[in-house]
């Protein structure tokens, strides 16, 4: 396994998030984070991510603790892409994606044409090539969504790490996003975590499904023994009914009732 955690506590405002959890990501797959708001979700990408320190435990990259290692070898090897990034001012698309060149640069090795051309694949791939010269502010939310996962592809990690990539796209954009980072994964054998809300969307393009409640993981596994009605009843506080995807045969979510006068309110980090 090139990524897992061992008895991991990770806190968020002070306040303990994610509590002695032990996972192994599994190598050339997706896996997908799901969870309602306030899971943990977000914190333990950010926890793999090295953005948060543990405050017990630790994350491991090929056997080595994320906290011992470089941080320009960690960006070669991981990229990631948090939950709304923060939007740097006067900045074209082609300069953002660039930026993904950066863990390649160093006093021996300076601009090269294989970075030039790794820059023009990623906003190939993202369909932002003739918004190449727009400044990010200039765009569309759904627009410098796409710009910044162009920047994640150019630093042409074998681990991608994102939270919620699908965040402001329509529904053509979203499965454009999901069918490109599926492409990724079948390949180039990249290994791929991200968080989804959708739960159809997280069946239908993951390999293992790691569902987390209340900073636990409550299951893990394949989809079709992830997603089940008790499952979503107990982690979501939701009734459904599962029924099988007619075009990829995954476990299809629908929802029979809101429970409004019963569901838990939440808040907090996810």
């Amino acid at each position: 396994m090139r990524l897992h955690t061992r008895d991991l506590d990770l806190t968020y405002d002070r306040d303990p998030v994610i509590t002695d959890l032990t996972v192994q990501i599994p190598e050339a797959q997706i896996t997908v984070l799901v969870g309602a708001n306030a899971s943990g979700k977000s914190t333990l990408l950010r926890g793999l991510a090295r953005l948060l320190r543990p405050t017990r435990g630790a994350v491991y990259l090929d056997g080595r603790a994320l906290a011992q290692m470089n941080t320009k070898h960690i960006a070669r090897t991981m990229s990631v892409l948090p939950q709304g990034p923060d939007l740097p001012e006067g900045v074209t698309v082609r300069q953002l994606a660039a930026n993904g060149r950066y863990p390649h640069q160093g006093l021996a090795r300076q601009w090269s044409h294989h970075d030039e051309q790794a820059v023009a694949d990623a906003m190939a791939a993202t369909g932002t090539t003739e918004l190449a010269d727009r400044p990010l502010d200039e765009l569309s939310g759904g627009q410098r969504q796409r710009a910044w996962i162009a920047m994640t592809l150019a630093q042409e990690a074998e681990v991608m790490l994102l939270d919620e990539p699908t965040t402001f796209l329509d529904i053509a954009h979203q499965i454009d996003i999901l069918d490109l980072l599926h492409e990724l994964n079948e390949r180039d054998g990249r290994t791929i975590v991200m968080a989804l809300h959708d739960l159809n969307q997280a069946a239908r393009y993951a390999h293992r499904i790691l569902a987390l409640h209340r900073g636990r993981v409550a299951a893990e596994g394949p989809p079709n023994q992830v997603i089940t009605e008790q499952a979503v009843r107990d982690i979501f506080d939701l009734d459904v009914r599962i029924i099988q995807d007619p075009t990829t045969g995954a476990p299809l979510c629908i929802p029979i009732s809101s429970r409004t006068g019963t569901r838990r309110h939440r808040s907090g980090p996810t």
